[in-house]
């Protein structure tokens, strides 16, 4: 999960969430075993989604190990530089088979982060499927970073009456809908704490779950093979509003573990 930390102490993970990996400013810091303060989430984004990928109770694969990459600061902010940084360490040290999620999501001209679409290539190419937010602007999903890239899988956010969420951007560029609306997760006022959150990065850690569940039924997929069985899978025409030109479809995980 590259976020803003994860709070790896709460009980919603059982002992499976693992400090990993602290990038600020251009500084890599490996995180040493049992340093529960390395990749330590101060915002809540980042458990937020961890919970929702694998979180015992909550979370959509309870059984997924999930590893702190803090690519973004307290305040939730970062640089592409970081997270570039972050991939390329994951992709070189990280365990196989494996799901990146990423809680960053910007708005700026694409044109100016290609090399964060050739990062994204090259993990799918590698065989990481890499999951993403598609923005919460109500506006065109190809116009944020990095959801225009197209071998990420980008999430659109759903309610809980299969609506789209009113904020979630829309367009070509998403590939799903994935509940986002109201979802409850782990907190990081405690170990114990619990918070609802809404928007389409949770939606995004749905499908990170649903990913985590389609490799745990069979490690030898490849990035490409899940996003398509992810797709083939979906409910077709089940959000309401989904707005021209977004894939009208929404994730089904029990489907997505048996096909």
């Amino acid at each position: 999960v590259m976020d803003t930390g994860i709070r790896t102490s709460h009980s919603e993970f059982g002992g499976r969430a693992i400090p990993t990996l602290e990038v600020d400013n251009l500084l890599l810091k490996e995180c040493h075993e049992g340093d529960m303060r390395c990749a330590e989430d101060k915002h809540g984004h980042g458990t937020h989604a961890a919970a929702t990928v694998g979180g015992q109770t909550l979370g959509v694969e309870p059984g997924a190990t999930v590893h702190a990459v803090k690519v973004l600061n307290d305040q939730a902010q970062g640089s592409y530089a970081n997270i570039l940084m972050a991939m390329d360490w994951v992709l070189q040290h990280g365990q196989k088979p494996a799901v990146m999620l990423t809680g960053v999501t910007s708005d700026s001209n694409v044109d100016t982060s290609r090399s964060l679409k050739d990062a994204v290539d090259k993990a799918t190419a590698d065989g990481v499927s890499v999951i993403v937010g598609g923005g919460d602007s109500k506006e065109n999903a190809c116009r944020t970073t990095p959801g225009f890239v197209p071998s990420a899988i980008t999430v659109g956010a759903s309610t809980e009456k299969d609506e789209r969420e009113p904020s979630s951007n829309f367009g070509n560029c998403l590939d799903l809908f994935a509940p986002g609306t109201n979802i409850k997760t782990a907190d990081i006022l405690s170990d114990t704490g619990l918070v609802s959150v809404t928007g389409s990065s949770v939606a995004a850690a749905h499908v990170a779950g649903a990913v985590a569940v389609a490799l745990a039924a069979d490690p030898t997929k490849t990035a490409q093979e899940v996003t398509t069985q992810l797709i083939k899978t979906a409910a077709d025409g089940a959000v309401m509003g989904a707005m021209n030109g977004s894939p009208n479809k929404l994730l089904r995980v029990q489907l997505t573990a048996t096909n």
